[in-house]
């Protein structure tokens, strides 16, 4: 596959079926803070640390992304299943482990170069507290943009990882053979690596964009219905959680398969 039949193979992927789209938009939907809110809404409590434990499936969108990538590296053109519940999970776990271990040195960045050094310098009392919370942010905002950049040249880095574990048969160590995953971006090369990258990160907020606009279209054309603005925009965020984010992230999985294939 070239960068276009890609893109274009990722674009149709998730309409193939409509209904595992919005069985993972339901799963992302009480997994998110709007739709925990919603919950705690209908229990009639606003408390929502009572129903914070929902966090805890969102593994399960890290596991069926990960199922995607699994089955579009087993040459597969349909969804898989929604199936095999705890295996599904498990997988979650793995694919948030691999995010956590690559994603640390951003925060360490943050940790180690803006909040410690004021940390150990100043005595956090009444009278110097608004000097040290001014000469903090300014500082970390430096520091948060370097993580920030760390962030955007690792992602890549980490999906191939993450591919390369779903191609030994989730096998968590996989995700941390360097050299085997260095061996890997050298064959691609790192200019393919940043096409793709570049591609499909436009393509995604176009998509995402796009969907956004619809949602909040729908949602004020219901507005004469529900007589209330409140609700209206309510219900143009739960389309976009329902359908716009699954279909995002169906399509961002089975990209980098594809990518890691080709």
């Amino acid at each position: 596959m070239d960068m276009i039949e890609i893109v274009e193979d990722a674009v149709k992927y998730p309409l193939s079926d409509l209904k595992k789209v919005l069985i993972l938009g339901i799963i992302i939907l009480f997994t998110s803070i709007p739709g925990i809110s919603i919950i705690a809404a209908l229990l009639g409590t606003s408390d929502l640390s009572t129903i914070r434990f929902l966090d805890i499936l969102y593994l399960l969108v890290y596991g069926y992304l990960f199922r995607i990538i699994e089955s579009s590296l087993n040459g597969r053109i349909e969804l898989p299943d929604f199936d095999n519940w705890t295996d599904m999970f498990k997988d979650g776990i793995k694919v948030f482990i691999v995010s956590i271990i690559y994603s640390t040195p951003a925060l360490f960045i943050i940790l180690a170069f803006a909040v410690v050094p004021f940390a150990s310098n100043f005595g956090i009392t009444g009278s110097n507290i608004s000097t040290v919370v001014n000469m903090l942010l300014q500082t970390a905002g430096v520091w948060a943009f370097i993580a920030i950049l760390y962030m955007i040249l690792i992602i890549p880095i980490m999906l191939i990882a993450i591919t390369n574990m779903a191609y030994n048969k989730g096998e968590l160590n996989a995700a941390f053979k360097f050299h085997t995953i260095i061996n890997i971006i050298e064959q691609i090369g790192q200019e393919q690596i940043i096409k793709w990258y570049i591609l499909i990160g436009v393509i995604y907020i176009i998509i995402y964009l796009s969907g956004s606009i619809i949602a909040t279209i729908f949602s004020i054309l219901l507005y004469p219905l529900v007589e209330q603005v409140l609700t209206s925009l309510i219900i143009g965020q739960l389309l976009t959680l329902l359908i716009v984010s699954p279909y995002l992230k169906m399509y961002f999985a089975r990209s980098i398969a594809s990518f890691y294939v080709s």
